[in-house]
C-alpha cells in the first residue's frame, strides 16, 4: 500500500523544484509548517530568513542558526551605504599646479630671460613651494611656466603639473546604520581576529572601503569584521561610527564632526548623515584643535604659507588653495593638491580634504556652520595656552 505523503515531504519537493527552477522561495512558508515541519523532527526549512521571523521554532545551534547570525549582523546582505551621486570631475583649475625646487627658485621678467638664466628679479626662498601657472612654453629647451602676468620661473624640459588627488568620500540620503570605513594602508586580511591566525589571501589596498560588521580584542590591537571569516586590524581602518546625534552647544539644522583619531569627517543636516570622507588633520605640535567653532569665511581660492621653525626650514608657500573654510583662526577645512596623504597627521593644523570632497562641503557649507572636532584619543591638548594665535595666511 502506497504511503500517504508527510507535510514535510511534500514541503521538502517544494523547496526542491524552487531550487532547481532558480525561483527564491517566498514567505509562503507559515510559522505553522514551520512549527509542524520540526515537530516531526525536521529542521530543513530553518533557513536564515526563517530563522530571523521565526527563532522560537528552529534550534539555537547549527547552520541555519549560523547563517541567521549573519543575516543580522548584514554581513549576507553587505549593507550598502545609501549613497546619491554627486560630481567626481576636476575643475580646470586643479590642473595647472607646478611643484618647484626646494632650494629656492628665481623669478624673471621675460620668457627670453628665463629661458637663458638671466635678469632675475626676485626668486622663492627655499622651502617646499607649489604654485598655480597661467601658461607654458618651452624656449631654450626648457619649459617656461607664467605663474603671474610678467613673473616666469624655470621648470624642467617639460610642461607638466602636478597630480591632483582622485580620492573621494561618499554624499549619502540618510544615515548609514552600521560602521564603515577605509583602509589606510595594504592589509592582508585574516580569518579569525589575531596575527598569528592563517590569512584569507585578500589584501585590503590603501584608500579600500569596507563594513564593518563585529570587533575584538586580539593581542596588542582592536580588530575588526569586514566579512564572513575576515578580519582586519582596527587601527588601519579609519573607521566612522554614524551618530546623527546633535553635539552640545550646536544650534541649526547642519554641523560637521572630525575625528582626529580616525582621521574622518561627517556631515549631518537635519538629523541625518550627508556626507562621509576621509582627511588628513594635524600633526604631533601643529595639531588640529579640538573643541566647537563655527565657520567664518568662506573663500573659493587663498594662498597658505608659513614657517614654525626659527630658521625658516621648514617654510612652505601653497598657492590657490582651493575651497576653503575657515573656522578656528587659521585652521580650515580646504581641499589639497598636493599630497594625496588622506588618513594621516600631516597638516599644520587644517582639515585636508580631496579636491571633489572640499568642493562638495563648500557648496554645502554656510558661515555660521558649526564644525565639531573630537579626540577620542585624549591625548590632544585641548588647553589654549597650547596653541599661540595662528594667522589665517599660515594655515595648511
Amino acid at each position: 500500500m502506497r504511503r500517504k505523503p508527510t507535510l514535510w515531504r511534500i514541503l521538502f519537493g517544494f523547496v526542491l523544484v524552487i531550487g532547481m527552477t532558480g525561483i527564491p522561495l517566498q514567505s509562503a512558508v507559515t510559522a505553522q509548517d514551520v512549527q509542524s515541519s520540526n515537530n516531526e523532527g525536521d529542521s530543513l526549512l530553518c533557513t536564515a530568513r526563517m530563522q530571523m521571523e521565526y527563532p522560537s521554532f528552529c534550534p539555537e545551534t547549527g547552520p541555519s542558526s549560523e547563517l541567521a547570525e549573519l543575516a543580522r549582523s548584514g554581513i549576507l546582505s553587505q549593507r550598502p551605504l545609501p549613497t546619491v551621486p554627486y560630481d567626481l570631475t576636476i575643475d580646470d583649475f586643479l590642473r595647472l599646479y607646478k611643484r618647484l625646487p626646494s632650494n629656492g627658485t628665481p623669478l624673471y621678467g621675460s620668457v627670453s630671460d628665463a629661458a637663458h638664466s638671466r635678469n632675475s628679479i626676485n626668486r622663492f626662498p627655499s622651502g617646499s613651494i607649489v604654485v598655480s601657472y597661467l601658461d607654458c612654453t618651452i624656449q631654450n629647451g626648457q619649459a617656461i611656466y607664467m605663474i603671474d602676468p610678467g613673473v616666469y620661473v624655470r621648470g624642467g624640459s617639460d610642461c607638466a603639473w602636478i597630480a591632483v588627488p582622485t580620492f573621494h568620500g561618499f554624499a549619502l540620503s540618510d544615515t548609514p546604520d552600521h560602521s564603515y570605513g577605509w583602509s589606510i594602508d595594504t592589509l592582508p586580511v585574516y580569518r579569525q581576529p589575531g596575527e598569528s591566525s592563517p590569512v584569507t589571501g585578500r589584501t585590503l589596498y590603501r584608500y579600500e572601503f569596507v563594513n564593518v560588521y563585529d570587533r575584538q580584542i586580539a593581542g596588542f590591537y582592536e580588530w575588526i569584521q569586514i566579512g564572513i571569516d575576515e578580519w582586519v586590524r582596527g587601527d588601519r581602518v579609519a573607521e566612522v561610527v554614524p551618530d546623527p546625534a546633535v553635539p552640545e552647544g550646536v544650534t541649526g539644522s547642519k554641523w560637521v564632526v572630525v575625528n582626529l583619531v580616525e582621521k574622518t569627517l561627517a556631515a549631518y543636516e537635519n538629523g541625518k548623515m550627508v556626507f562621509t570622507t576621509l582627511v588628513s588633520v594635524g600633526a604631533v605640535g601643529s595639531w588640529t584643535r579640538p573643541g566647537l567653532f563655527q565657520v567664518y569665511v568662506k573663500k573659493l581660492k587663498d594662498d597658505m604659507s608659513g614657517a614654525f621653525t626659527s630658521d625658516r626650514s621648514d617654510y612652505y608657500f601653497f598657492e590657490d588653495v582651493p575651497w576653503v573654510m575657515y573656522f578656528d583662526e587659521g585652521r580650515a577645512l580646504h581641499g589639497v593638491y598636493w599630497h594625496n596623504s588622506f588618513g594621516a597627521p600631516i597638516t599644520h593644523g587644517c582639515v585636508n580634504l580631496a579636491p571633489v570632497d572640499a568642493r562638495w562641503m563648500y557648496n554645502w557649507v554656510e558661515e555660521g556652520t558649526w564644525v565639531y572636532v573630537v579626540d577620542p584619543s585624549g591625548e590632544v591638548p585641548t588647553d589654549p595656552a597650547s596653541y599661540t594665535s595662528y594667522d589665517r595666511d599660515r594655515s595648511n
